[in-house]
């Protein structure tokens, strides 16, 4: 496999990962869009979203979607419905609603901050 097989396949891997989050963590097409700062009419099915770009705003902020799942999923032991509840609900944890807060790079960097303070 040569370098841009590598890219494309990571791109593909990347993109499945955000998908697999979107559905554990139940974000709905449109909250998806908001997180990963995409148009909500590019995302309305599985198949929508081939690929994400690593080196690009929006792969930067599927990637850390990624770490903060995999950082929720370690401090509750994959408990959908506590990941689900602290993602939607009002927290003390992070002073508000993960999914509001996590509409900029920056939101996403802080709620990731706070997990892993945890």
């Amino acid at each position: 496999m040569n370098r841009l097989e590598a890219t494309a396949e990571q791109q593909r891997v990347l993109a499945k990962a955000v998908m697999n989050v979107a559905t554990q963590l139940n974000l709905t097409p449109v909250q998806l869009s908001e997180l990963l700062g995409l148009d909500p009419a590019s995302i309305t099915q599985l198949e929508a979203l081939p690929e994400l770009d690593p080196q690009t705003e929006t792969g930067q902020r599927a990637m850390f979607l990624v770490q903060i799942f995999k950082r929720l999923f370690a401090m509750t032991g994959g408990d959908a419905v506590w990941m689900q509840q602290f993602m939607h609900t009002r927290n003390q944890v992070s002073n508000g609603i993960p999914v509001e807060q996590m509409k900029s790079l920056g939101g996403m960097r802080n709620i990731l901050a706070v997990l892993e303070m945890q």
